[in-house]
């Protein structure tokens, strides 16, 4: 290495020797991932957001529906976006909302169906000081078949509206 890197108060994952001066007795070396059975209270899903919001956090998740055996390619009928809530990060709560009622989904359901939101879900949160406080949460959505992606505003993280056109 001929130069130093200054990595103070940030986390580096080292997958190679770019960082890396000298080695002694040590070897870089990758595990394979190990799935771990699911437990009761603790969010899961693909395409997770955690995000940091003044009353805690909120995540959200992709799942796929309880009964739903068909392909699982793009925006597929049994997607669903989920949303888990926490005040410190590490105890989890699934609001009961109830959006789907008679259907193979979870109550913390928000989206469901062939909705092109249920894939790509991407929320955030807006801490600038003159937005909106009706549009203070974010999320862009989209796919392959909507060319393009659509905005969508929220006042608190939960009930959602469309901006309208693609951005």
């Amino acid at each position: 290495m001929n130069k130093a890197y200054d990595v103070t108060g940030r986390r580096e994952l080292l997958i190679d020797d770019f960082l890396i001066d000298t080695r002694r007795n040590v070897e870089l070396k990758s595990h394979f991932p190990v799935e771990l059975p699911a437990h009761p209270g603790k969010p899961g899903g693909a395409y997770v957001t955690v995000m940091k919001t003044p009353d805690g956090y909120n995540l959200y998740y992709r799942g796929v529906d309880s009964v739903y055996k068909g392909s699982l390619d793009n925006n597929h009928p049994g997607e669903f976006v989920g949303l888990a809530q926490s005040s410190d990060g590490i105890s989890w709560t699934q609001p009961e909302l109830t959006r789907f009622p008679g259907k193979p989904v979870p109550a913390n359901t928000l989206f469901y169906g062939k909705e092109f939101i249920t894939h790509n879900f991407v929320p955030f949160y807006d801490t600038n000081p003159e937005c909106q406080d009706n549009e203070r949460y974010k999320a862009v959505a989209g796919v392959r078949e909507t060319k393009g992606l659509f905005a969508y505003y929220s006042a608190d993280g939960i009930n959602w509206h469309p901006y309208g056109e693609k951005v």
